[in-house]
């Protein structure tokens, strides 16, 4: 769609790094 086609790939790769790292910190915080 026109809206994914503004959307550049580095702001698409760092919210997945985002998400990455907000599911390794709950895992590492639900293992306490």
């Amino acid at each position: 769609t026109k809206h994914f086609a503004g959307i550049g790939t580095r702001q698409i790769n760092e919210s997945g790094i985002d998400a990455i790292k907000n599911i390794l910190f709950y895992n590492l915080e639900k293992s306490k």
